[in-house]
């Protein structure tokens, strides 16, 4: 494994400071728009967790040569698989991407967007704070975000509750996009999009487009269609889009192997973007509708794109980049930046010389013969010689512990997200994609521009990263729980409407630890947390490698000792431990980090007696509960 030492320049964060008024209104408005949850101590029974899995060994080091283990058939079996005639060679994987911008078309989609601040400004920003606009009767009749928002205006999230933050441009310097890179080994597809949002939800309650007055590019019958329901979803959207590549079940699977467990959908949680969950606001409902298009589209051409590509990975510890935004401890750091590229190469033209002829010999003529008519000069045969072939990258993909925070001041920014893939595609071409590991407790170091050029220039050149070798085999895995919910104001927002997430999925309870799903057998079941309530919500987290390379996802911030524990636990290959995928639902830490005054609403007022990210977390077992069911993910593959 590559390990290099940065400290690159830059300077001390700037630390945004809410006034406490505003944020102790905040925690009141959210706590009157909550209801009480009860929850229980006695009873607790395991959750319920299904999984779709592959088992396979995970031996070797992820830069040996893992050759002769595993499958055999990646050839042409492989090639035939992919849709392509270039069969596979040792070493490789098939891999597309695509970019696809979300900047907004309303004339595309029959919508309005309204651009001027005074109108978006509405009296649920919050009450007592801006200037409220007049009440408009068609935006009070619209319910599917349950503020008096405009429901024309794009509102971005992360600050403030309520619709106080539109915008009237989207940046073009760096843009706002949905990108995807798909990955294969012709027999299993594992597909990673990243949207440039605040959040976005597995399932949605009211927010999806459900009028063909706003008609998607999906149009028509049959599997992958547009339905025109609720199912613009992370969730919904994975199992259309592996239906429109056949899949209809485990044992009838889609080509390239592909299942609802290949896609690994994700936000940037940039706040600056789109608000997609309508805790602030939300979107109208033409732009879900786009997205909704975006989102497809990036993945189908990623799919439909894929070649034979070389794979370039590598972990550098970067410990200047980010810091603990704790308040009351110090957060055990996530320093590491793995980052994996996919190389193409392409025969070059052969370099081809031609000497000059050899000057013809002088005719002797003999004495009294006629002159000898002049010797012929054979023409010269060119020499040619093969230069190694072009390389250039397909995708190149980073991951990186480091909140962003940058506001929009009514003009869309990606952050993070947007600059690094911006800077990466400018620097070796294809298509670039960032996402967050364990940052719900880190923040980032310089400046988020400055930032995201140095995680970019501190890559190799294409062609000259550490090359992952060996049997590159595909494998992907989901595994859906049920997990309570005792956040009363989350509960509250989410069964309210307020957090478009469905909730009230029924009574549930957990007692977890780390021997609880079978990962670690033999720990006696001493330390469990145990948690119980009438209201819950099923989520869900997701595994996946290609070859030693190692992905998880989970469904909302996870902080670094979630994901530094998943690291730890594949020490024998490289680990991406991928935040807010397939679903956002908050802070997701573990118990021993969690405050429990904080949790209950308390938190938003970020004072000196709670902890800020727990008013953002669901129950204070969930990091258990989701780290646990992505250990017992691993275990299977």
């Amino acid at each position: 494994m590559s390990w290099n030492w940065n400290d690159a320049p830059g300077s001390s964060p700037s630390h945004r400071r809410k006034a406490t008024l505003r944020k102790l209104f905040t925690s009141l408005l959210v706590g009157m728009l909550s209801v009480g949850v009860a929850w229980a101590g006695t009873g607790l029974v395991p959750i319920n967790d299904t999984g779709v899995t592959s088992s396979d060994t995970d031996d070797g080091n992820w830069l040996q040569s893992l050759a002769g283990d595993g499958d055999s058939d990646g050839g042409s079996a492989s090639a035939a698989a992919a849709g392509t005639d270039e069969p596979l060679q040792a070493n490789q994987v098939y891999a597309g991407a695509h970019a696809v911008n979300i900047a907004p078309n309303p004339a595309k989609y029959n919508g309005e967007w309204e651009k001027d601040q005074d109108h978006c400004q509405t009296n649920a920003a919050p009450i007592g704070f801006g200037n409220p606009q007049e009440t408009e009767p068609e935006h009070l009749a619209d319910t599917r975000v349950r503020w008096n928002e405009n429901i024309n205006c794009i509102y971005t999230g992360g600050f403030d509750i309520g619709p106080a933050h539109a915008v009237s441009s989207f940046d073009e310097e760096f843009g706002l996009y949905a990108r995807a890179t798909a990955i294969s080994d012709g027999n299993d597809t594992v597909v990673l999009m990243i949207l440039d949002g605040a959040y976005y939800f597995a399932e949605y309650a009211n927010m999806c487009n459900t009028v063909v007055d706003h008609a998607s590019d999906f149009d028509g019958e049959g599997p992958g269609a547009n339905q025109y329901t609720q199912d613009c979803g992370f969730r919904q959207m994975a199992e259309s889009m592996a239906a429109k590549y056949g899949f209809t079940g485990a044992d009838a699977r889609g080509e390239h192997g592909i299942e609802p467990s290949s896609f690994f959908l994700a936000s940037s949680h940039a706040h600056a973007s789109p608000d997609f969950v309508g805790a602030w606001g939300g979107v109208p409902r033409w732009y879900m509708q786009q997205v909704e298009d975006a989102i497809r589209q990036a993945v189908y051409t990623a799919i439909d794109t894929m070649q034979p590509t070389y794979v370039e990975a590598s972990e550098i510890l970067y410990r200047a980049g980010n810091n603990s935004r704790r308040r009351h401890y110090h957060a055990a750091e996530e320093a590491g930046y793995a980052w994996m590229r996919f190389v193409a190469e392409e025969d070059a033209e052969p370099v081809c010389t031609t000497p000059p002829p050899s000057p013809a010999p002088s005719p002797t003529k003999p004495k009294g013969k006629p002159s000898p008519s002049p010797t012929a000069t054979p023409t010269p045969t060119p020499s040619c010689t093969q230069p190694p072939p072009n390389k250039r990258a397909v995708a190149t993909i980073g991951t990186y512990a480091a909140h962003p925070t940058d506001g929009s001041g009514g003009r869309a920014y990606g952050d993070l997200s947007a600059v690094y893939a911006k800077r990466a595609e400018a620097r070796f071409g294809g298509t670039g994609l960032y996402f967050q590991t364990g940052f719900g407790n880190m923040t980032s170091g310089p400046g988020r521009v400055q930032l995201a050029g140095n995680l970019v220039d501190m890559l190799p050149a294409v062609g000259a990263g550490p090359q992952v070798t060996g049997n590159l085999d595909v494998r992907t895995a989901l595994r859906t729980f049920n997990h309570p919910v005792t956040n009363s104001a989350l509960g509250g927002g989410g069964i309210t409407g307020i957090f478009d997430r469905p909730m009230g999925e029924g009574p549930a309870a957990v007692s977890i630890s780390r021997d609880s799903l079978g990962v670690d057998a033999g720990h006696m079941p001493y330390k469990r947390c145990n948690s119980a309530s009438p209201v819950s919500v099923n989520t869900s987290v997701s595994v996946a490698r290609v070859g030693n390379l190692l992905v998880t996802g989970g469904p909302g911030e996870l902080f670094s000792n979630y994901t530094n524990t998943i690291k730890e636990k594949h020490a024998g290959g490289l680990a991406f431990p991928l935040s807010l995928v397939n679903d956002g639902l908050g802070y997701i830490m573990q118990s021993v980090e969690t405050d429990h005054v904080g949790r209950q609403a308390v938190g938003f007022v970020n004072g000196p007696l709670s902890e800020y990210e727990d008013a953002y977390s669901i129950d204070a077992c969930f990091g258990d509960h989701a780290l646990e069911q992505t250990l017992a993910g691993m275990d299977g593959l």
